[in-house]
């Protein structure tokens, strides 16, 4: 018995202080799963409610601007440049003459068809005279034939009668032959004409290539040479290369912005004028014109401008301002005041214009969602409002 006994108390303060141990381990756990922040005070907060209003759909692009018309002047025909009345900025309206060309060789051609159509004409003139002739001599004939059987016989008749039709033969080929020399006549004079180059629209002349006296060759050769450049620049088009994924979105006549790194502020209107109804296999986009009214000249082209497309106008969604959401690896949440604590909850954002952002769910529009606070804020962490004590609560959703 006194063997059992001093083993008894040889046991007890060893059970003692594991039983101590225990119970601190159990007080340090409850104290770890505490929230910290119930140490400190609330975080003062405010709230604002989702409201329903209209978001637009944007796509933000880069562009080159673009001349509404443009085109480099040749000459049809080889020649010197004679004279040319334009320089680089000056203005031209449609029809204007820009240049001369002095083709020697072709006004001595055209000099010399002139005499050949005169000539043939000439022979024309002949060919129906004796034609008449022919035809009266023939009458004749058979006049007298019929009054005087013997003072004529029928031999001189036929005689007269195929007089008559070779004449008729000698001016149809006269005929021809007029009608081929006015046509090389009229060839001609069409090349000479392509010798004034006038302008083919209203616009500028952004480029002078050539001088009086230089060898202008034509367009049609292997080494063409330049006149001029002129382009229209009245209204702009801006190219923009739509992702797949907006492809669907683009409409003719939907609205765009353009800005210009030029002229920092200033934003200038236009529409989508067309666009390819396919996709570049290589870059899966689709090239889209935006077309831009430009009619103080104060765009120019080659410009480099942002280009805001308006894909979708979203009427009546759940909205909220861009400073209200919270992102975590991609991941939007917000924090909404729920009886004195701030919860957390994750949403799924849809269209961003930049003022707004779509809620497609997550929130039903009537949680009061912590704007701003105070410090830092987690899920639990307790709250009040900056204008009442304690904190407020919003519905969950």
């Amino acid at each position: 018995m006194r063997v059992r006994g001093s083993a008894i108390r040889r046991v007890l303060p060893l059970a003692a202080a594991m039983l101590g141990i225990l119970a601190c381990e159990r007080t340090n756990a409850r104290n770890s799963q505490a929230p910290a922040t119930e140490a400190g005070p609330p975080l003062v907060v405010e709230i604002s409610r989702p409201v329903r209003g209209t978001v637009v759909r944007r796509l933000d692009a880069v562009a080159t601007l673009e001349p509404w018309e443009e085109a480099v002047l040749y000459a049809k025909a080889s020649g010197y440049l004679k004279s040319i009345r334009v320089d680089r900025g000056d203005r031209v309206r449609k029809g204007r003459l820009l240049a001369v060309l002095d083709i020697p060789e072709m006004q001595d051609e055209q000099a010399q068809l002139q005499a050949q159509a005169q000539q043939a004409k000439a022979e024309v003139e002949k060919a129906e005279a004796e034609v008449r002739l022919q035809e009266i001599t023939l009458n004749r004939l058979r006049a007298v034939l019929e009054e005087e059987p013997g003072a004529v016989t029928e031999q001189e008749v036929d005689l007269a009668s195929g007089k008559l039709e070779a004449s008729r033969a000698a001016l149809a080929a006269a005929g021809s032959r007029l009608l081929v020399v006015r046509a090389d006549l009229s060839r001609l004079e069409t090349l000479l004409a392509y010798s004034r180059i006038t302008a083919p629209f209203d616009g500028s002349i952004t480029e002078r290539f050539v001088d009086p006296g230089a060898l202008v060759t034509a367009g049609t050769g292997s080494k063409p040479s330049p006149i001029v450049r002129i382009v229209n620049a009245s209204k702009l088009r801006a190219m923009v290369d739509v992702p797949e994924t907006d492809a669907a979105r683009v409409h003719e006549g939907s609205a765009a912005s353009l800005r210009v790194d030029a002229l920092p502020g200033r934003a200038f209107q236009g529409t989508v004028s067309r666009f390819s109804r396919a996709l570049d296999p290589a870059t899966r986009t689709m090239r889209t014109e935006v077309l831009i009214a430009n009619p103080d000249g104060i765009l120019v082209p080659g410009m480099f401008g942002r280009i805001a497309l308006e894909l979708e106008r979203l009427e009546h969604v759940l909205t909220l301002a861009p400073a209200h959401l919270h992102f975590e690896k991609e991941r939007a949440h917000v924090f909404v005041a729920d009886d004195g604590r701030a919860r957390r909850v994750s949403v799924v954002c849809g269209a961003d214009d930049g003022n707004a952002i779509e809620i497609v769910s997550g929130l039903t529009g009537g949680e009061a969602i912590i704007s701003k606070a105070s410090g830092p804020l987690s899920d639990g962490v307790p709250i009040r409002l900056a204008d009442s004590s304690p904190a407020g609560g919003g519905g969950g959703p």
